[in-house]
Formats: structure tokens, sequence, C-alpha cells
């Protein structure tokens, strides 16, 4: 029975990425259609590469880093990861995808119209920056703390980032 739920859970998961990874593309071949990004705004595949780009790294470290592997087993009863290749796949594809669209508010490098307040190209919001920023500085931030800090024990330690978690979430 395992092993049937596995190759299901197999079959849902690349169905799963496929049907999302579609999704990506009608945006990216309008804009190159019509030669423009007009109507569309930078805002969303700014957020996208940022989003996707993190969204990668972590699956790749859940994938293939034995030590984040050996934590996250330590933290959760023994249990693994639940990240698959496909999970990776789909990630990758989509960081690819949003940065081939975040290329398009570029007029020199696609030759489309120029669009924007300034005349010269579409102009990032400042709340999308201030979020950007944002989760830049806190990962920097982050790293350097769990950089500067004594190990801790992998079960207990830097608990306080689920409840962190958990509170924002809610």
């Amino acid at each position: 029975m395992t092993s049937f739920l596995e190759i299901l859970s197999q079959i849902f998961g690349w169905i799963y990425t496929t049907s999302w990874s579609l999704s990506f593309y009608p945006q990216p071949l309008l804009n190159f259609r019509r030669k423009s990004t007009s109507g569309t705004t930078i805002d969303f595949p700014v957020i996208n590469v940022l989003g996707f780009l993190a969204y990668f790294t972590s699956n790749t470290a859940f994938l293939y880093s034995p030590a984040i592997r050996e934590q996250y087993a330590l933290r959760n009863h023994g249990l693994t990861p639940t990240v698959e290749f496909n999970d990776l796949v789909f990630a990758g594809h989509a960081v690819i995808l949003s940065v081939l669209t975040y290329t398009q508010f570029f007029p020199w490098i696609w030759g489309f119209d120029k669009k924007g307040r300034n005349g010269n190209g579409a102009t990032i919001s400042k709340g999308i920056m201030g979020i950007f920023i944002g989760c830049i500085t806190g990962v920097i931030v982050t790293a350097i703390i769990v950089g500067l800090s004594p190990r801790e024990d992998v079960r207990r330690g830097w608990a306080w980032i689920d409840v962190v978690g958990l509170a924002l979430h809610l």
C-alpha cells in the first residue's frame, strides 16, 4: 500500500508541477506578442523573482543538504522533509520564467515600448520595494545572528522562530 501511495504522490506532484508551470506562460507570451508590457505591472515579477528564488533555495536545501535533513528529522520526530524533485523543478522553472517576465520591462533588452511614470520604463512601487528590501535585510540579519551565535541543541535552539512564524500566520 505504501508504494501505491508513493507512486500516487509522485503522479500528483508532477501534475501539480506541470499545471503551475504552465500558468507562468500567458503573460510573457502576451507581452512578446504585443511588444509591450502595457497593462501589467512590474511589481508582480519583481516579488515573484524574490519569492521563487527563496523557494528554490529552500527546496534545494531540504532535498540535498544532509545537515538540514538531519536537523529537520531531529526537530520532527525522525520524519524527513517531504520535498521531492518535482518541487525543485517547479521552483527552478518559476525563477526562470519570473526573471524572463521581469526582463521584459527593460526596453533595451526586448525592444518593447517604454512605459512608466518617468518615460524610461516601469517603476517598482514603494510598497513592493519596501517588502523586497525588508526580506533581503531579514535574511542577512538572521544569517549574521546565526553565524555569531553558539551552536545550540537542534531540537530546541531557535524554537522561538516557530512561534514568531506561527504568530505571523494568524
